[in-house]
C-alpha cells in the first residue's frame, strides 16, 4: 500500500512541476510574441493600440514613453514628459527612449525624435546593459550620420566604452563615413578594447575602412592580446586587396601571433588561396 501512496505522490509532484514549467514557457511565449507585437504597431505609430497592449504588461520594461519614442510619435512623448515621466527612463535592456529613437525607423534610427528628447534634455551618454550609448548603436548603421552629428553636438562623449572596451568608432569600422566623422571629432583611432583589439583589427573586411583608418594615423604594428597584428585579422576576414594594401605600407608579414602563426596561416585556414600565395612571395 505504501508504495502505491509513494508512486501516486511521486506522479502528482512530477505532473504540478510540469504544468508549472509549461505555464512559464507559455508565459514566456505570450511576452516575446506580445512584444512582436508592440513592436509593429508602434513602427506603425498607432499609440492607441500600444495603450492598450500595455494595459496587460509591460515586455522588457518598455513603457508608453519608450514605445512613442520607437513609433515616433512627438505628441505622446510631449504628454508623458508634461506629466512628469523621467525622460531617460531605462526598460530592463537598460535602454532609455534615446536610444530606442536611435535606432529605429527600420533600425536606420529617427532623426526627428532623436533631436526632439535631446532638445528636451535628454542624455546622449546614458548607457545600457551592454554598456552601449545611442552612439554605440548609430555607429553600426550607415544610414544613421544625420543622427550621429545630431548626438555629438549634443555632447555625447566619443570616448565611452563598452562593457567590451568597445568605442563607437570599433562599431563603425564598415561604416566609413560615420568612422571619419567619428575621428574628426577626436574619436582615438588607436584605441584598444579589452581583447587589444583596435578598429584596424575590426576593420578587415572592409577595404575602404581600413585605409581611411590607416590614412588618419591607425597603428598596422600594433599587436593584440593574442599578438595578431591587423594584418593576422585582415588575411583571415579580409580580401587580397586589402592585405596588399597593408604589406604596401609596410605591414610586417612575418609577423608572428600566438602558437607561432603567420598571417599567411590564418588565410590557409580559411582557403583563402590568393591571399596565402602572395604572402608567400614576400
Amino acid at each position: 500500500m505504501r508504495g502505491y501512496i509513494f508512486l501516486f505522490c511521486v506522479l502528482w509532484c512530477i505532473s504540478v512541476v510540469g504544468g508549472a514549467a509549461n505555464s512559464v514557457m507559455a508565459a514566456s511565449k505570450s511576452a516575446a510574441e506580445k512584444f512582436r507585437i508592440l513592436e509593429k504597431v508602434a513602427a506603425e505609430n498607432d499609440m492607441d493600440q500600444v495603450k492598450d497592449l500595455l494595459k496587460t504588461g509591460r515586455p522588457k520594461g518598455r513603457k508608453l514613453i519608450h514605445w512613442a519614442a520607437y513609433g515616433g510619435n512627438v505628441a505622446v512623448l510631449q504628454k508623458e514628459i508634461d506629466s512628469g515621466m523621467d525622460i531617460d527612463k531605462k526598460d530592463r535592456q537598460g535602454q532609455t527612449p534615446l536610444h530606442l529613437a536611435s535606432m529605429n525607423r527600420a533600425k536606420n534610427g529617427n532623426l526627428e525624435i532623436v533631436k526632439f528628447l535631446l532638445q528636451q534634455g535628454a542624455n546622449p551618454n546614458a548607457k545600457d546593459k551592454a554598456g552601449w550609448t545611442p552612439l554605440h548603436l548609430v555607429a553600426r548603421n550607415p544610414q544613421s550620420l544625420d543622427i550621429a552629428r545630431a548626438l555629438i553636438e549634443a555632447k555625447a562623449d566619443i570616448t565611452l566604452m563598452d562593457k567590451h572596451g568597445n568605442s563607437a568608432l570599433h562599431l563603425a569600422v564598415e561604416n566609413t563615413e560615420i568612422g571619419e566623422y567619428l575621428i574628426a571629432n577626436g574619436a582615438d583611432v588607436n584605441l584598444q578594447d579589452s581583447h587589444g583589439n583596435t578598429p584596424l583589427h575590426w576593420a578587415g573586411p572592409s577595404n575602404k575602412t581600413v585605409q581611411m583608418l590607416v590614412k588618419n594615423g591607425a597603428d598596422i604594428h600594433v599587436r593584440n592580446n593574442v599578438q595578431a597584428t591587423p594584418l593576422h585579422w585582415v588575411a583571415r576576414n579580409g580580401d587580397l586587396k586589402t592585405v596588399r594594401f597593408l604589406v604596401e605600407k609596410g605591414a610586417d608579414y612575418a609577423a608572428q601571433m600566438e602558437e607561432g602563426k603567420l598571417p599567411q596561416d590564418l588565410a590557409q585556414e580559411e582557403g583563402k588561396v590568393g591571399i596565402v600565395e602572395y604572402l608567400k612571395l614576400q
